[in-house]
């Protein structure tokens, strides 16, 4: 059994400079995570679709079922709670949801495709089509394609992508980064480069142009 320890016991025992360490960890996670988070608004959350398409006619099935079988419903849900979140996916008339570039279940290439939308009640029936919307997909996008830069300089470039990890290199230098801004240091001899980020299998380049420091 493990001993409970209290939530101050440790502190006066983490050494300066692991607490500097710390606290660069927490700069970094802010600098990269922070800039791709939504923040909302009061009650905004309430207006998003927390299931998919497949998912919510089960769950009123669900509710319609436990209403005949009281007996199935599990002692720690809330029914009367659960019942009225129900009710609420039926009448909303507005809101959000976020869509992953899937379609069946099944990642969609890249490129171009047209999105149309259908509702659909807890009985199964379906609306009417939407009117059509295209998107692009793209598994990694660079905010920039070229950067002018001096030999050596340190340079900056925005790098999106779902993958955990993407690979780079620019000249003779390569590395692994997670996504998010890529901080690189520019070949030290004056010329064109070719910056390569890969995600995956899913490549894409930019154009690193070093020139000559003026005198």
């Amino acid at each position: 059994m493990g001993e409970n320890v209290p939530n101050d016991a440790a502190s006066d025992d983490i050494p300066p400079e692991s607490i500097v360490a710390i606290d660069a960890a927490f700069a970094a996670f802010d600098e990269h995570l922070l800039p791709h988070l939504k923040l909302y608004g009061p009650g905004e959350h309430r207006a998003r679709v927390r299931m998919g398409d497949v998912s919510e006619p089960f769950v009123g099935k669900v509710a319609d079922y436990v209403e005949t079988h009281p007996e199935f419903m599990p002692s720690y849900v809330d029914k009367p709670a659960f019942q009225r979140a129900v009710r609420r996916l039926g009448t909303r008339t507005t809101g959000t949801m976020d869509w992953f570039g899937t379609a069946g279940g099944e990642p969609l290439p890249e490129g171009l495709h047209t999105l149309r939308l259908v509702a659909r009640d807890l009985a199964g029936n379906l609306g009417p089509r939407s009117g059509s919307r295209t998107v692009r997909i793209r598994f990694l996008a660079l905010g920039r394609d070229r950067i002018v830069t001096e030999p050596g300089e340190r340079l900056a470039i925005l790098a999106i992508s779902q993958a955990r990890r993407l690979r780079w290199s620019l000249g003779a230098r390569s590395g692994v980064a997670p996504p998010g801004t890529l901080r690189l240091r520019a070949p030290d001899k004056p010329g064109r480069y070719v910056l390569r980020v890969d995600a995956n299998g899913h490549v894409r380049r930019a154009v690193v142009v070093v020139r000559a420091a003026p005198r």
